[in-house]
């Protein structure tokens, strides 16, 4: 989730005096006893998704670090969480209970929380993210189910960025300090379409494009070549990274025995990459041609 285009005039700062009776309570219950109010008070338009940035000083905070979280690829974020030794099987487990998680602060009179290291660093954070009012939707990265809130964000010093786990028992809110919410109306999904396209086969030389026709970057994809349907011994290629509206050409040298023969490529063929089900017709191309 990210904004993809000029949010200023939604912008709606919040007067502190608003939370001035809050003490104690974690970020994510704050922030939805703020934003009740607001709305309470005609001041915060409803909306599917509140975008935030507020500055908050913790007495405790624990963060993971990691990239692609929040592309949405959700059978590689599974995959990954898989190879970190979390258990899929288990209730809440995602890519986000594998990572290594930081906590910031001294350490709590019972010890550090199990598989959390402790980090130095500042505790007065600058953060940015979503509220989402469906969380059920699946339309937001969360690392809880039935969350709200994710949070992104930097010490106040630059020395330390990542996701915020507010939800953490170990984070601790000392005071939020600033807040201004943004209501959100026009949701769009930023995915990526991928298709074969000017597939071709003359004097033993296989020739095709890979396109990205969608909005969002892909990385890490896979292609496949399959002669004759004979999925085991197909051809695999791997685009380390195809950027929205760009292509790449392919040409590869076929040895094929004298007769007709079935070509199929197949670009994502295990579907990691986020496109919409209505667009993965064009995933695949088949030529027919003679030896």
């Amino acid at each position: 989730m990210c904004f993809s285009d000029e949010a200023s005039a939604l912008r709606r700062p919040v007067d502190p005096a608003l939370w001035s009776d809050a003490d104690g309570l974690p970020l994510q219950a704050l922030l939805e006893q703020v934003m009740q109010r607001l709305q309470a008070g005609g001041e915060l338009a409803e909306a599917p998704m509140y975008g935030l940035r507020l500055s908050a000083r913790w007495q405790g905070l624990v963060i993971t670090v990691a990239s692609k979280l929040c592309l949405g690829q959700l059978r590689r974020n599974a995959g990954v969480a898989r190879m970190m030794g979390a258990r899929a099987d288990l209730p809440g487990s995602s890519v986000y209970t594998a990572l290594p998680h930081f906590q910031l602060g001294p350490e709590p009179a019972d010890g550090y929380a199990a598989g959390v290291k402790p980090l130095a660093g500042s505790l007065h954070w600058e953060s940015c993210g979503f509220w989402d009012t469906r969380p059920e939707s699946g339309r937001l990265t969360i690392p809880q189910a039935g969350a709200h809130l994710h949070l992104h964000g930097c010490s106040s010093d630059l020395r330390l960025g990542g996701h915020l786990h507010h939800e953490h028992p170990a984070s601790r809110l000392e005071r939020l300090e600033r807040l201004a919410i943004y209501p959100l109306q026009r949701l769009t999904l930023l995915a990526s379409d991928l298709a074969v396209d000017h597939l071709a086969c003359d004097e033993g030389l296989l020739r095709f494009e890979v396109v990205n026709q969608g909005q969002l970057d892909a990385s890490d994809v896979g292609v496949v070549v399959v002669i004759d349907d004979r999925w085991s011994s197909r051809r695999y290629l791997r685009l380390p990274w195809l950027a929205a509206g760009e292509r790449q050409r392919f040409e590869m040298p076929l040895d094929l025995p004298v007769g007709p023969h079935d070509l199929l490529v197949c670009v994502d063929p295990e579907q990691d990459i986020l496109e919409q089900e209505s667009q993965r017709s064009n995933n695949r191309a088949r030529l027919q041609v003679h030896g």
